[in-house]
């Protein structure tokens, strides 16, 4: 055989050997992007709320039902629900964007009394004194109001604040009554 020969062979060896990888990846391609949006939402989910790992991955995968449809329907996998050909592309988009929206909304609202996170307990807000009193937001930067520098909160600053709001600060000892210490 001659080299270039040769050379048409391998390369006619290798592009199918690449065609039948493809083929045989990319289902598996689908079921990976599902499972890294799971376990993406999961986390996040469990480190803003603190909620049970389990109760997590279960409330998830029901809601997930539909995303999965979505993600199927809109990358043209053969997998009908309905007996009709129609297409549901535009749904399966929809459904996406909703998804998508759902959980950014879902995560604004477990975080708002969250300081810390749950798994590692990193910072998850930053805080300014300002006249109208502590200020708090999801990333560190300048108050937009006031332009003072934002400050990671701490420990002994949340739980001062929070005693604070419950109006348990700390009141002056009156000093003219004898004191006994045991």
């Amino acid at each position: 055989m001659s080299r270039s020969v040769k050379m048409i062979v391998r390369f006619a060896v290798i592009f199918i050997l690449f065609i039948i990888t493809l083929w045989l990846i990319v289902p598996i391609f689908h079921f990976y992007i599902v499972k890294k949006v799971f376990d993406y939402v999961v986390q996040n989910f469990v480190n803003v709320s603190g909620m049970s790992t389990w109760l997590a991955k279960g409330v998830t995968i029901f809601l997930m039902i539909p995303l999965v449809w979505a993600i199927l329907e809109v990358t043209r996998i053969n997998f009908r629900l309905f007996k009709k050909r129609k297409s549901y592309r535009k749904l399966g988009i929809f459904i996406i964007i909703f998804y998508v929206g759902i959980f950014f909304l879902s995560m604004f609202f477990l975080s708002q009394g969250t300081y810390f996170g749950h798994t590692k307990g990193e910072v998850t807000k930053y805080y300014a004194i300002t006249p109208e009193g502590i200020r708090f937001f999801d990333s560190p930067g300048f108050d937009p109001k006031y332009g003072s520098e934002l400050k990671p909160v701490t420990p002994k600053m949340i739980e001062q604040y929070e005693r604070a709001k419950r109006g348990m600060k700390p009141r002056p000892i009156d000093t003219s009554k004898e004191i006994k210490f045991f």
